[in-house]
């Protein structure tokens, strides 16, 4: 099963600015992720949302990202298993994971690596 395109539906992040810190590179910043996949009505289409919420070593809220994809898949799966859910996800998460980065770069977060799913 291939995925024959994507397309971005919605990017949005929340930076927690009330604590007022200044975080350095030295400090321990902790990342959840959190994935949710919804198959369409004709099964071809994925609504795939990506959350990443960065809290500090005191579970203090920094920043939260939330990226929302449509995806087609080149035909209807026949079993929609977890085993096809992973499948999906490990064929998607690097074109996820190089977008994230570009963005974490732009805005000054370059030695963040993005958490494993």
């Amino acid at each position: 099963m291939e995925i024959k395109k994507y397309i971005l539906k919605k990017f949005d992040y929340d930076v927690d600015i009330s604590n007022k810190k200044f975080y350095t590179l030295n400090e321990t910043i902790k990342q959840k992720l959190g994935i949710d996949v919804r198959f369409l009505e004709d099964k071809k289409n994925i609504d795939l949302t990506f959350k990443i919420d960065m809290i500090d070593n005191k579970n203090i809220n920094i920043f939260k990202l939330t990226v929302e994809y449509i995806l087609t898949l080149n035909n209807e799966p026949l079993d929609i298993s977890e085993r096809f859910v992973k499948k999906i996800l490990s064929k998607f998460y690097p074109i996820f994971s190089k977008f994230v980065l570009n963005f974490y770069n732009s805005i000054g977060l370059n030695n963040i690596k993005l958490p494993e799913f």
